[in-house]
């Protein structure tokens, strides 16, 4: 794919909360946009945009899946809480 970039970020459990959030939050937004803009010549650029960002939530819900697991081996394994005092 031209023009992609990958970027490592290093979140704790409560940033990524907070962004899943915001996306959901966009997504619900663009989905009502979706419905308005339905019979107009803009509704593909939108449904992109949609698909786009729904993408991209998927993906940080399941790194958040796998940093909730990850927490739940280190304390299994009588290890420390690795969230912190979130």
């Amino acid at each position: 794919m031209a023009g992609a970039y990958i970027v490592r970020l290093s979140l704790s459990l409560n940033e990524m909360r907070t962004i899943i959030k915001s996306l959901s939050i966009g997504c619900d937004q663009l989905s009502k946009k979706m419905d308005r803009l339905y019979d107009t010549s803009r509704y593909p650029e939108i449904a992109r945009e949609y698909s786009l960002l729904v993408r991209t939530k998927f993906h940080f819900e399941r790194e958040l899946i796998k940093m909730l697991d990850k927490h739940d081996e280190v304390l299994a394994e009588g290890g420390e809480d690795c969230a912190g005092s979130e």
